[in-house]
């Protein structure tokens, strides 16, 4: 029986080298836990930047003119081209039609003066020929 007593014991040796094998997987296993913390606080921080830049970009998508927006100033360009053109194309019409009045107008000047002209000689022989009498 005390073989068997002895076989079941376990030795001084054996007793240290269980418990240095058992404080090294403690330390080990701490070592682990501690780079877990670091990763999970890596992972909160990088949670947290996701949540900030997701805010940025939905501000920044306010800011942006919607494809609404970007119709309206579409078509106010070409509303606005369109205003310009119409506005080219009377102020010639205008000009022409000037054009067109100092032509007239000269025209009727000339033939005024000719009328007056010829009148004038008209008068200027009705008087000779009264005086004449």
């Amino acid at each position: 029986m005390v073989e068997s007593n002895k076989s079941s014991m376990i030795s001084q040796q054996e007793k240290e080298e269980i418990l240095l094998l058992i404080q090294g997987t403690i330390k080990h296993t701490e070592t682990i836990l501690d780079q877990f913390e670091m990763q999970k606080k890596m992972i909160i921080s990088l949670e947290e930047q996701l949540a900030y830049y997701k805010n940025i970009n939905e501000e920044m998508k306010q800011f942006q003119p919607s494809q609404h927006a970007e119709e309206i100033i579409a078509q106010a360009k070409e509303d606005a081209d369109y205003i310009v053109y119409d506005a080219l194309v009377q102020a010639k019409k205008v000009e022409l039609g000037t054009s067109s009045v100092k032509r007239e107008l000269a025209m009727f000047k000339d033939s005024l003066k000719k009328i007056l002209e010829r009148e004038w000689k008209i008068l200027e022989e009705f008087d000779h020929l009264q005086g004449k009498e």
